[in-house]
Formats: structure tokens, sequence, C-alpha cells
């Protein structure tokens, strides 16, 4: 804390796949993700890693063998690393769609997300 903010920043990590998989979860099957986007992969909920596949493979680009940076048609969560991106960008929310194309490097800056990192007073 630089003494100047009256507030401590406060982050708490998870383990990537279980963070995917959540947010996959609150999209498909959550009151608000059905409520907010009516278009999500949620076929079958009693066996969701079918759902889990669509929504990934939208966003695998098989040429490159990577994820593409693209605002999402489904109108939540993106599965590009929110970790990453939360620590590299300055936008108040980092999760939403619409920051992606403007702020986010598919390359993903490990440098910059580590300089983001320090600037916490606390990582759980």
């Amino acid at each position: 804390n630089n003494n100047q903010d009256p507030y401590y920043r406060l982050m708490t990590l998870r383990n990537p796949r279980h963070h995917l998989y959540s947010q996959f979860r609150h999209c498909a099957y959550s009151d608000f993700g059905r409520g907010y986007s009516k278009v999500f992969p949620r076929q079958n909920e009693d066996d969701s890693m079918i759902d889990f596949e669509t929504w990934l493979n939208h966003y695998w680009n098989e040429t490159s063998q990577s994820i593409v940076l693209e605002q999402s048609p489904y109108r939540c969560y993106h599965p590009g690393n929110m970790m990453t991106r939360f620590m590299t960008t300055y936008h108040k929310n980092p999760a939403v769609m619409e920051v992606i194309p403007r702020t986010f490097d598919a390359n993903d800056d490990l440098q910059q997300a580590f300089l983001g990192y320090w600037q916490y007073d606390f990582v759980g």
C-alpha cells in the first residue's frame, strides 16, 4: 500500500482448471447465467462436459492451437486466462467481454502480469 490510498487491494488466485470450469457452470446453469445469456450452450446439464466442450471449442483455433481472444456471442465469461487478464488491464471490470479485444494481448504478457501482481497488498 502506498499510504495515499486508504484501501487495501486483495486478490485470490484459483487453480486455473477449477476456475475455468466454475466460470462455465456459472454461465450455463446459474440463475444469473440462464437469465443473462439465452444462447449459451446448455443442452445437457446431466452431462455438462458436452456443453463445456461446445463452449471451449467456440474459441479454440486448431491452426494456432490456442484460445482466440474475441468477443463472445454467449454474453458471459471468455475462457481466455482471466487471472492474467485481471493483472494486466486497468479496466474497472476485466471480466467483461468487451474489454478483451482492446486491452489484452494474446501473448499473455507474463512480465506485465507479475508487475500487476505486485500492486496487491495481499494475494491468497
